[in-house]
């Protein structure tokens, strides 16, 4: 299930949304919850059988049902109001901003996305997007199936907060648990995505009395795979060209905590920033 082979399309028949995510109000969620999931893979039968087994897993928002790739052209021209969940790789498209008074220019990162009543599959860009999961590229090497879960898991917690109201979806990073819940359980962060000379001695005074324990990806694709309980666990997603958010995940449901790191070295200033709740999102 490599991402150069293979994309995920989900498609929905269902009234329109809004354009993106964010701007969306709580009703529209509410509808997406009472639509049927269509899911549009590869014409590999092993494969759409292993997609079909993480979303039953882990896709809480609604049912869902599987077609082939091959179908999917078909299947948006004859259902314009469609919603589709599709990886963005290699993307061409660059966005601009303007920052302390210059104009600077970033190659968007790889993501999973959510889009509306998508009419092509080509040419797509990210402000088409509804809902975004950047992609942990070391995690998805090392288990692809690990990584699409938590990707799927990520946008279903947003999509099944408690109680959701418009507000809860205002910004472009949306946190589904809180810092207090990640101090109780024991946080996992792999040995590759440590900053250099980081010191855990460091790490262990920074984060006291929260626990954390360094792991391989390797441990981290099974935490996930399984939903261990008591387990949370770090990523990095690089979501400009150069740049990385990391997320912090639950392992048991996928929900997320998100804070920016500029840089894809984890130390204990990461730490600190977990611990004191230095967070977008919440």
């Amino acid at each position: 299930m490599k991402r150069t082979a293979l994309f995920l399309f989900l498609a929905m028949n269902a009234a329109s949304l809004s354009a993106q995510f964010t701007n969306c109000k709580a009703a529209d969620v509410a509808k997406l919850k009472s639509s049927t999931l269509t899911v549009a893979l590869s014409d590999d039968e092993s494969s759409n059988k292993e997609v079909a087994s993480i979303l039953a897993s882990s896709w809480k928002v609604s049912k869902f049902n599987i077609i082939k790739r091959s179908e999917l052209e078909t299947f948006v021209k004859a259902n314009p109001e469609n919603f589709v969940m599709m990886y963005m790789t290699d993307n061409p498209t660059w966005v601009t901003y303007k920052a302390s008074g210059s104009t600077r220019t970033f190659q968007v990162g790889d993501m999973l996305m959510i889009l509306e009543n998508v009419k092509k599959i080509k040419r797509l860009k990210p402000a088409d997007g509804m809902a975004y999961s950047f992609i942990d590229h070391d995690l998805e090497e090392v288990s692809p199936a690990a990584e699409l879960t938590r990707e799927v898991a990520q946008i279903n917690a947003v999509m099944m907060l408690p109680n959701l109201n418009d507000k809860m979806l205002g910004g472009w990073k949306v946190a589904t648990i809180n810092n207090k819940d990640i101090l109780t359980q024991e946080l996992w962060i792999a040995e590759t995505d440590l900053k250099e000379g980081t010191d855990q001695a460091d790490m262990k005074a920074a984060y006291s009395p929260g626990k954390f324990k360094i792991v391989s990806k390797e441990d981290i694709s099974k935490a996930i795979t399984e939903k261990k309980k008591g387990v949370a666990y770090v990523v990095p997603a690089e979501y400009q060209a150069g740049a990385y958010m990391f997320l912090v995940h639950s392992a048991d449901d996928g929900r997320a905590l998100f804070f920016m790191a500029g840089t894809k070295g984890f130390n204990q200033k990461s730490l600190v920033k977990i611990k004191e709740n230095k967070t977008y999102g919440q």
